[in-house]
Formats: C-alpha cells, structure tokens, sequence
C-alpha cells in the first residue's frame, strides 16, 4: 500500500504482543467505536498504552 500508493478504506496495525486473540478483538472493538470516524483513510496503530492515526499519505486529508 506504502510503496506503490494505493487508495485503500485504511490500515490498522496490532502491536499487541502475547495477548490473546480475543482480548485483541476487544481492543479493535473499542478503537473503532470511539474512534471509528476519523480512521478513514488512515493509518491506524493499536498498542495496549495507546492508539495514534496518521494520515496513510502525506498530503491527504
């Protein structure tokens, strides 16, 4: 997606080492209903302390 550009709705990535599938599910769960708006088109980190949204592109909205 990086490299060649391509349009997407978005990118999520988990770094959540050694927790359970489920507990992960939860996490995703909760980052998408309070923050699900603002995730499009974004790239998305999840980690336990935190959640940062960047722009996929820089020079897009």
């Amino acid at each position: 997606m990086f490299r060649k550009q391509r349009s997407c709705p978005g990118i999520v990535l988990l770094r959540l080492t050694g927790v359970d599938y489920s507990r992960k599910a939860d996490q995703v769960i909760q980052v998408i209903n309070k923050c699900g708006r603002e995730m499009t088109g974004k790239f998305v980190v999840i980690t336990e302390e935190r959640v940062r949204i960047r722009k996929l592109f820089p020079g897009t909205k």
